[in-house]
């Protein structure tokens, strides 16, 4: 389901972004923050993405997509960043 999740939302991105080349976005992993969040996804938690839903893992330097692994809770967090200019 968040696989599922994840890859709707890339879609819609791209869609939102192609509709209005003016609008920006910036992506960041998130995670639940709680006490069973796993050692992969606590350390990319915050991490910005490079805008096509792939993170670098500052600890392992290995690149991840959502969800990093089976039962992965983690969502990827869009921001509006600022609208670019003509």
């Amino acid at each position: 389901v968040t696989r599922a999740a994840a890859e709707g939302q890339g879609a819609l991105l791209a869609e939102i972004l192609r509709d209005n080349p003016n609008v920006r976005m910036a992506e960041f992993w998130q995670t639940s923050a709680d006490e069973i969040v796993c050692p992969i996804c606590g350390a990319l938690n915050g991490v910005q993405g490079d805008g096509q839903g792939n993170f670098d893992n500052p600890d392992d330097g290995q690149t991840y997509r959502i969800p990093a692994h089976p039962r992965c809770r983690c969502a990827r967090r869009l921001q509006l960043v600022m609208p670019r200019t003509p």
